[in-house]
């Protein structure tokens, strides 16, 4: 995104002066930023009962002064090359109200507990390794 030049002018109804400014606005921070600034989160990993399943917590505390909504897009979990889907849907859109917790539990099947599983929210990235002897 590249910075917003903007002008505009005012004119004396009485007089007929006109005086004219201009700024230039820097760009808006992009989404990722924005998570990043706004979110304290942590990610944690836990071999199911059965085999290749596993859950996954993440807590998202909001530490800015505005809600924040979450779509689907600011949340990813992959395995390699392949997205890792739950036995239940991601929530459409997940709001953290200001100095709030939101906590997520997303099961997960098909996992290889040998491979490392991805976890991006926006654009925070966590590495889990769940392991042959791990129980985290």
């Amino acid at each position: 995104t590249s910075p917003l030049a903007a002008a505009w002018s005012i004119t004396d109804p009485r007089s007929k002066a006109r005086a004219r400014w201009r700024v230039t606005l820097d760009p808006p921070p992009g989404r990722a930023a924005v998570l990043r600034d706004a979110l304290q989160i942590k990610v944690l990993g836990e071999r199911g009962t059965t085999p290749g399943s596993s859950i996954v917590r993440i807590e998202l505390r909001n530490r800015g002064s505005m809600p924040v909504l979450l779509t689907p897009d600011d949340l990813a979990i992959t395995q390699g090359n392949r997205t890792v889907l739950g036995a239940e849907p991601t929530p459409a859109r997940i709001t953290v109200e200001p100095g709030k917790v939101r906590m997520l539990e997303l099961p997960l099947r098909g996992i290889d507990w040998q491979e490392e599983v991805r976890v991006r929210v926006g654009g925070a990235i966590f590495r889990l390794q769940f392991g042959r002897d791990a129980t985290r």
